[in-house]
């Protein structure tokens, strides 16, 4: 499968974050921040017509380059930075070298998948998931990419992950991705809805687009059983009272909220046993 590469020409940062939430909506999967210019990454099938392109850019210059599919691991090894998040978690790929004092090291040979550790979201999601226990939970990670928030989980002391994802290329990385780490306890289910998914989850991770996340709100609640935690970033400061009403409305609590420029991350827990009719 080919890619298709859109550079835009952006010389502000916050420029830029406006744009990755913008493009994320319209599918983009990847992202590359250069001097003056984002490079928004998508594949050829999902690419979205010049006139919905065109509405988020405007009259930004633009240019869009085709990607052959194997050019795509020469163009992220060469892009491709580990991530350090303080000592908690250190996210590298096969040719970067070891962590040294990282309490868990996971490895991600990302392709075209979303979730490599350098989106603002993915580390605002690894901040919350720091302050959960993971200890013999059952765990749901709705929209994996690559499951690197899956294998945190498990390596976080998770009792099984179900990781689903509509995209079958990202479904075939995130399983590589979960052997390579050894994991043995993520199932990857290709879907995009959570109808295959039991209700018996502790901990519902969504890392997608606002959009996304309330159109699957009813789903993510009722996998919560007992009491549990929700965590859910791909959210800029403006999604945040949407998202909090529909929530709260299931019974759900805000815990906590953690923002990154324009990006948020928002942890809600819930007794479920208190609240039957959701």
């Amino acid at each position: 499968m080919n890619y298709k590469a859109v550079h835009i020409v952006l010389d502000k940062d916050k420029d830029k974050e406006l744009f990755i939430a913008l493009l994320s909506a319209l599918g983009f999967e990847g992202f590359e921040e250069k001097e003056k210019e984002l490079v928004a990454y998508i594949s050829e099938m999902q690419m979205p017509e010049v006139p919905a392109l065109e509405e988020v850019v405007g009259k930004i210059p633009y240019r869009i380059e085709e990607i052959p599919d194997q050019n795509w691991n020469a163009l992220w090894e060469s892009n491709y930075p580990a991530v350090l998040l303080d000592g908690f978690c250190g996210i590298r790929a096969d040719f970067h070298p070891y962590f040294k004092d990282v309490q868990y090291e996971i490895t991600i040979n990302p392709r075209m998948s979303f979730g490599t550790g350098h989106h603002a979201t993915t580390k605002l999601m690894m901040r919350m998931m720091k302050d959960v226990s993971f200890i013999d939970k059952k765990v749901l990670d709705f929209g994996t990419g690559t499951a690197v928030l899956s294998i945190l989980a498990s390596k976080m002391g998770a009792k099984s992950v179900i990781a689903v994802e509509n995209d079958p290329n990202a479904v075939e990385n995130a399983r590589d991705n979960i052997l390579k780490n050894n994991i043995s306890n993520v199932d990857v289910l290709c879907d995009d809805n959570l109808g295959a998914v039991e209700n018996d989850k502790a901990v519902v991770l969504a890392n997608i687009t606002k959009n996304i996340i309330l159109e699957h709100a009813e789903e993510m609640s009722d996998k919560i059983v007992g009491k549990g935690d929700l965590l859910l970033s791909g959210l800029m400061e403006k999604d945040e009272g949407d998202i909090t009403s529909v929530f709260e409305k299931k019974g759900f609590k805000l815990l906590k909220r953690l923002q990154d420029d324009a990006w948020i991350g928002l942890h809600f827990t819930i007794d479920s046993s208190d609240y039957v009719s959701r």
